[in-house]
């Protein structure tokens, strides 16, 4: 069983520039991380997973240097990141978004079924509108896109470990804070995609990738009436007409390569 004791950090990085490591780099695959015994006392600990092992190692490079972050492992299967979420005890993960079916959205939240205070910072190729309707619903969970610079997405980190949760610029431009609630939601001007229930988001993305309706069906085990009826609505979301245009929208939002 988790702790639910969270951090506090010293204080604010540098604003110096961070970069990636260059092409010239050797690509090393990258290592499973044994936990400390003992963290240092106030230090972020962290638990990463990226679908890519260039990534993984990249970004584990980056976290490791900032001094008040432990880096507790680092890991591109999300079964090997459950393990060491359960081992290590976390108190934030850093989950890459594009998982295959969903997954890490999955182990995100058996995490949390256990750990309900387990902070969540989702990261994206870019930002997809679908997937972000899901995470800002989400309790203590972020959404950042690769592209963001390393600073932004540390400050992001910070935040969290402080209960506050704050996301990409690209994203906080469609999202207004109900002050009530204490929780961001959807501008009135939010892009359409961003409306799609988690059920019609995944009906979209196996229609996509050319799937019939009964196939659709079968994968989500639901009715084929039930799927049609996703279809309409999601299509009258969206105010398209061809299946086209679902794919079209479905490549731009990252549900299909």
């Amino acid at each position: 069983m988790y702790s639910n004791s969270t951090n506090t950090v010293p204080g604010p990085l540098s604003r110096s520039q961070v970069a990636f490591p260059a092409a010239s780099d050797p690509v090393v695959a990258p290592q499973i991380q044994p936990a400390q015994a003992s963290p240092a006392p106030g230090k972020i600990k962290i638990q990463l997973a990226q679908a890519r092992q260039l990534d993984c190692l990249a970004l584990s490079r980056l976290l490791r240097d900032v001094p008040d972050f432990d880096l507790l492992g680092s890991c591109t299967t999300l079964d090997e990141f459950r393990r060491q979420c359960f081992k290590h005890q976390p108190d934030i993960v850093v989950l890459d978004a594009r998982y295959p079916d969903d997954g890490a959205f999955a182990v995100a939240d058996e995490l949390r079924d256990h750990h309900s205070q387990l902070a969540i910072m989702f990261l994206d190729e870019k930002i997809s509108h679908v997937r972000a309707n899901r995470i800002i619903n989400m309790y203590l969970t972020s959404y950042f896109s690769k592209h963001s610079g390393f600073e932004e997405i540390c400050h992001g980190i910070h935040s969290l470990a402080r209960g506050k949760v704050t996301h990409d610029q690209d994203l906080e431009r469609i999202l207004a804070l109900d002050e009530l609630a204490n929780r961001f939601q959807l501008r009135a001007d939010a892009p359409s995609a961003a409306r799609l229930t988690v059920r019609e988001t995944q009906v979209m993305k196996l229609l996509a990738e050319g799937n019939s309706v009964r196939s659709t069906a079968a994968r989500l085990d639901i009715a084929s009436s039930t799927v049609d009826n996703h279809k309409s609505k999601l299509m009258k979301k969206l105010a398209v007409h061809k299946m086209t245009d679902i794919t079209r929208i479905a490549m731009r939002e990252g549900l299909i390569e």
